[in-house]
């Protein structure tokens, strides 16, 4: 390959090599009389490398903006995602599997015991964030959840699918395909392939087995197998020695095989066995050894969803709801990190939720922008186990940013004179909870909460400086609220709406006339 750029017949050149910026090949066909054929992408990032985009054949599944014109033909004017420097490269290449498939002979018949069932129609789902259109994956419990499915399927009926279709709690049904079906008697084994979407992480594309066995014992039993972490501390999701499989993936395990025994009209137990054959060694990417969990990696989701996080765009669109919400007039913010503060201000101060705009880690860059769009007063509610770090001064709590919640719990407890050996196991404490049950011991909780939450408050005012107001308030799932600034509750009562209790929001009596402030 070259190491230059240059120009032959009015075509800009350029390497992998050529530039930090370039991971995928590229070129700029400037000579072209249709350059740049599609609207909406600068010319210096549009990639004339698929003239015709490949992504075409695969019809309404291609992820692109499309529509069908009163002949039923595709047209694709106002799409051009194929020529996004690197990023469209990549989903032409992420997609040359579903290409593949299409080339296959017509009429061929599936490999020995698979089900017929078209096994190309896999999940698709897209979120814009920010100015990019992001894919979206599953969950490692939504991959054992499927991979249950198909392994009861298999065992139920004698014969292996070729994908399924789950519904996972975020609402969506997600369809997988089925890999490494094998069978003997009374049990069935098929596993699923992890898929992060745009936001890859440890896991991605590690297989995830589910062994289904019939049983003796009535109802679904979950367990963990080779490459499943075993849980070693307290306050975790799971009890200490039971392997690593969180509670909404077990349910989602257990519905998955209930509903293959019942569709095939079979009764009696279940046991399932969930493995990870790279589990162990993926493990010590993440944070599970510090957590406690050994052995393996996690089964872990709530949603079943993976969204992706692209730092740059998700600030974006964060940026773009707080906007958004002063455009309309509002004059104070409630920031909350994610779901937790979210649900919190709803349930415990009686907040309508759709007041609240999540800046997940990125507590720094939403405090600026709020101060930059020149918001009043912002109210800051959520985790301890994110909000704690606020009172080092983190600003991004990302765990692979900063950890030291317990070097903060365990600096605190030293102020209120807690003996050394006390200080010690706070420090190797793997959550706040745990860390608050020592301080219940010594009866400091309340004095160690006080400190913690003046600090807290100092970086945060500290940040935004005098021309806004900034309240927070700051809480466990176990132990409720645990610290607030002194005017956080009357910014709370004074500045956002209450909910009914039909849960339609209400205006709260100090605010009569006023919207927002």
């Amino acid at each position: 390959m070259t190491d230059r750029i240059g120009k032959d017949n009015g075509v800009s050149r350029a390497s992998r090599a050529d530039s930090p910026a370039s991971a995928y090949p590229f070129f700029a066909h400037t000579a072209c009389p249709y350059f740049p054929c599609h609207e909406g992408l600068a010319p210096e990032d549009f990639n004339c490398l698929f003239c015709y985009c490949p992504l075409y054949a695969l019809g309404d599944a291609c992820g692109g903006r499309f529509r069908y014109n009163d002949k039923g033909v595709k047209v694709c004017t106002d799409c051009f995602l194929p020529h996004v420097r690197d990023e469209g490269t990549r989903m032409v290449y992420d997609r040359f599997s579903d290409l593949k498939d299409l080339a296959r002979p017509r009429g061929r018949s599936k490999p020995e015991g698979l089900a017929a069932e078209d096994a190309r129609a896999v999940w698709e789902h897209y979120i814009d964030v920010g100015q990019k259109r992001l894919r979206c994956g599953y969950t490692t419990g939504t991959c054992a959840a499927a991979a249950t499915r198909a392994a009861a399927e298999a065992l139920f009926t004698g014969v292996f699918p070729a994908a399924v279709t789950i519904e996972v709690p975020a609402g969506f049904d997600i369809r997988v395909e089925v890999e490494c079906a094998e069978s003997g008697p009374g049990w069935a084994r098929c596993a699923v392939r992890k898929f992060s979407g745009d936001d890859p992480d440890a896991t991605d594309g590690a297989l995830v087995f589910a062994r289904v066995e019939r049983s003796e014992t009535p109802g679904v039993a979950v367990e963990g197998g080779e490459g499943v972490g075993r849980v070693t501390r307290p306050g975790l999701d799971q009890p200490v020695g039971q392997a690593a499989i969180n509670r909404v993936p077990r349910e989602m395990i257990a519905r998955e095989a209930r509903a293959a025994q019942r569709s095939a009209g079979a009764t009696g137990g279940v046991s399932v066995l969930v493995s990870v054959p790279e589990g162990r060694r993926i493990a010590l990417k993440t944070f599970n050894p510090r957590l406690g969990i050994e052995g393996g990696i996690s089964i872990l989701g709530t949603t079943g969803v993976v969204r992706p996080m692209s730092e740059e765009a998700l600030v974006a669109s964060i940026q773009l709801e707080m906007r958004v919400r002063r455009a309309a007039g509002k004059r104070s913010l409630l920031l909350v990190p994610g779901n937790y503060g979210r649900d919190f201000a709803r349930s415990g101060l009686g907040i309508d939720f759709s007041e609240c705009v999540q800046c997940s880690n990125y507590l720094g860059a939403a405090l600026d922008y709020a101060v930059q769009v020149g918001f009043e007063s912002v109210l800051l509610v959520g985790h301890a186990g994110k909000l704690v770090k606020l009172a080092a001064g983190a600003m991004n709590t990302h765990s692979r940013c900063v950890d030291g919640r317990g070097e903060v719990l365990a600096a605190h407890a030293a102020l209120a004179e807690a003996p050394s050996e006390a200080v010690a196991r706070i420090m190797d404490c793997v959550t706040v909870d745990e860390a608050i049950g020592i301080l219940d011991e010594l009866g400091i909780r309340a004095q160690v909460m006080a400190s913690i939450t003046a600090r807290m408050t100092y970086h945060l005012r500290k940040r935004v400086g005098s021309r806004v107001r900034a309240e927070l308030m700051f809480f466990s799932s176990a132990q409720g609220l645990l610290g607030e600034s002194d005017g956080a509750r009357d910014l709370a009562a004074a500045a956002f709406p209450r909910t009914g209790a039909d849960g339609a929001a209400e205006a709260d009596a100090g605010d009569s006339g006023k919207e927002g402030a």
